[in-house]
């Protein structure tokens, strides 16, 4: 693995899990990362902390042992522009709710009681238009949304209220984004890459800085693997800074 001046710390959690439990682990709030592969081999100054879980025969668990309360919110659909056509991806804002609409390819936006606001993004070839809506993410400190266009190789920055702003070249077609410590980072299967950059990328996760310049890179591309299998294993941030990552049929995570 490449070393660059961009520092990460990585945390390895759960080795030796039961696969059923694999996607529980989201629950987790767990990680840094380092510039490494899946066994830290890249730098002998990488402190690699390890955590087994133990599994237990699974029993009964109320919500109520989880949350200390639940709350629902009915979302508009008085309106055609509020209909959502399938839910891709929710992320909560203060008081604001933004959901992908797959099928409709936008970003809707609600408050907190449920009323609709707008619909951010439009597919097209034109300034602050997409090909695809393969994913996106908030920046909460700035304001922002972060729209991947993984056909385009493309990001698309928008402000809350819309707004077009700028947009950063990517050379992967990658399946999901994340922001995170002011940059953001990036998860692509190894046979998402063109033929001619397999070699030159070879790996699964990349974090960029703020600049859109290349500070990391993880989890080498696997053929036998990534080719076949096509798992969506990219978690979310869980404060801008924490990211969580598990790799396909793996018990791990990052």
């Amino acid at each position: 693995v490449d070393n660059h001046s961009y520092n990460f710390e990585i945390i390895q959690i759960g080795n030796m899990l039961e696969k059923r439990i694999v996607y529980g682990l989201i629950f987790l709030s767990v990680l840094g990362v380092s510039c490494s592969d899946r066994r830290a081999e890249s730098s002998p100054e990488i402190q690699n902390d390890i955590i087994t879980l133990q599994v237990n025969e699974p029993k009964e668990t109320l919500v109520s042992e989880i949350f200390d309360s639940l709350s629902y919110v009915v979302l508009d659909d008085t309106r055609d522009e509020s209909l959502i056509g399938r839910v891709g991806k929710l992320e909560c804002v203060d008081s604001l709710l933004f959901i992908k609409d797959d099928k409709r390819k936008l970003i809707h936006k609600y408050d907190d009681k449920g009323n609709y606001l707008s619909s951010i993004g439009k597919v097209g070839n034109g300034p602050g238009e997409y090909i695809g809506l393969s994913d996106f993410s908030v920046d909460r400190n700035k304001k922002t949304l972060f729209i991947l266009d993984r056909t385009g190789r493309k990001i698309l920055v928008y402000d809350f209220e819309g707004h077009f702003l700028y947009k950063m070249p990517i050379e992967v077609m990658a399946n999901k984004i994340c922001v995170i410590n002011g940059g953001y980072a990036l998860y692509t299967s190894g046979n998402d890459y063109f033929t001619d950059k397999k070699e030159a990328f070879g790996y699964n996760l990349f974090f960029y800085d703020e600049a859109n310049k290349l500070c990391g890179k993880f989890f080498h591309y696997k053929p036998k693997i990534d080719d076949v299998i096509q798992e969506r294993n990219f978690d979310y941030s869980v404060d801008d800074s924490i990211l969580l990552y598990h790799q396909s049929v793996c018990d791990t995570v990052y």
